[in-house]
C-alpha cells in the first residue's frame, strides 16, 4: 500500500488508483490549515470500466457516465416513486444507497468549498473591497461574472485553464442537482439500487422510463471521486494562478492541463 493509501486508508479502499503529487518545496508564508510544507496531493484515478452490477456505462477518458435509465435496465419492473406521506420512503428502504446519496451531495460542498477560497484568494483575499463584494453576491450567475472579469488581468494560458476548470465544475454539477432536485423512488425487482426521476415525467399520467434512472453503490461513488478530482484541480488552479513555488517550470500548469477533463476542454475550439 503506497503512501496515498496511508494518508487516505477510506478513498484508497475505493479508489485504490489514487495517485499522490508531491510538493516539497516550502509554501511562501506557509498556507492554512497545511502548515509550511505541501507533502502531498492527491487525485483520484478513475477505472477504465464500470464495476459489477454497476448501472453505468464507460464514457470519454474511461471515466464512469451518468446512470442509465430504467428503460434500459429493466423496462418492464414496476416502480415506487416518493409522495407526501409515503411509509417508508424510497431512501428509508435502501438506506446504504440513501447514505451514499448524502456523501455525494456533501462531495459538491467541498467542491464549492475549494472554489470559493480560489475565488478569493484570485479576489485579493478575504479582507480585500473585491472579494467582499464576491461573497455578498447572491446569484451564481452574478458570481461568474465576478470571476470573469477578474480573469481578465492573468495571462492567456491562466485565463485558458481557469475557463476550462470552471467548464468542468458546471457539468459535475448537474449530478449533485439531480441528487437534490428529483424524486426518489424504488423499484422492487432492484434490490440493489435506487432510482431518481425527472420530476417533469411525473407530470404525465404515464411515466416516460426514459426520464427515470437507477443509480447503485458504484454509481454514487463515481460521483464522490470525480468530484474530489475537481477539488484536486482547484487546489493545482489556485497554485498555478498564484506562482506557488510548486509551479516553476510549468509542472503544475502541466499536470493540470494533462488531466483528461481539462485537456479535453482545453482542445475545444474557441
Amino acid at each position: 500500500m503506497g503512501a496515498g493509501a496511508e494518508l487516505y486508508p477510506a478513498a484508497h479502499r475505493h479508489f485504490p488508483f489514487l495517485v499522490p503529487i508531491f510538493l516539497a518545496a516550502p509554501l511562501a508564508g506557509g498556507v492554512k490549515g497545511l502548515g509550511g510544507v505541501f507533502t502531498a496531493f492527491l487525485i483520484p484515478r478513475m477505472k477504465r470500466s464500470s464495476a459489477p452490477g454497476s448501472s453505468c456505462t464507460t464514457s470519454t477518458f474511461g471515466f464512469l457516465a451518468m446512470p442509465q435509465p430504467l428503460s434500459r435496465v429493466n423496462p418492464n419492473t414496476g416502480i415506487l416513486i416518493a409522495n407526501a406521506g409515503m411509509r417508508p420512503t424510497p431512501l428509508q428502504q435502501r438506506p446504504a444507497l440513501a447514505l451514499l446519496a448524502i456523501d455525494s451531495i456533501a462531495s459538491w460542498t467541498n467542491v464549492e468549498t475549494f472554489m470559493l477560497n480560489l475565488f478569493v484568494s484570485m479576489l485579493g483575499g478575504p479582507t480585500d473591497t473585491a472579494a467582499r463584494i464576491y461573497l455578498a453576491l447572491e446569484t451564481q450567475s452574478a458570481k461568474s461574472a465576478a470571476i470573469s472579469v477578474a480573469a481578465m488581468s492573468l495571462s492567456d494560458d491562466k485565463q485558458r485553464i481557469l475557463r476550462a476548470v470552471l467548464a468542468v465544475a458546471k457539468s459535475k454539477q448537474k449530478a449533485r442537482d439531480k441528487l437534490a432536485h428529483w424524486a426518489w423512488g424504488v423499484a422492487p425487482a432492484i434490490e440493489d439500487g435506487i432510482l431518481l426521476v425527472n420530476p417533469r415525467a411525473l407530470i404525465h399520467q404515464e411515466i416516460d422510463r426514459e426520464n427515470v434512472f437507477v443509480y447503485k453503490e458504484q454509481d454514487f461513488l463515481n460521483i464522490i471521486a470525480q468530484n474530489e478530482r475537481l477539488c484536486g484541480f482547484c487546489q493545482l488552479l489556485k497554485f498555478i494562478l498564484g506562482d506557488h513555488i510548486g509551479n516553476r517550470d510549468g509542472m503544475l500548469y502541466a499536470q493540470l492541463s494533462g488531466e483528461p477533463e481539462i485537456r479535453e476542454r482545453l482542445n475545444r475550439p474557441a
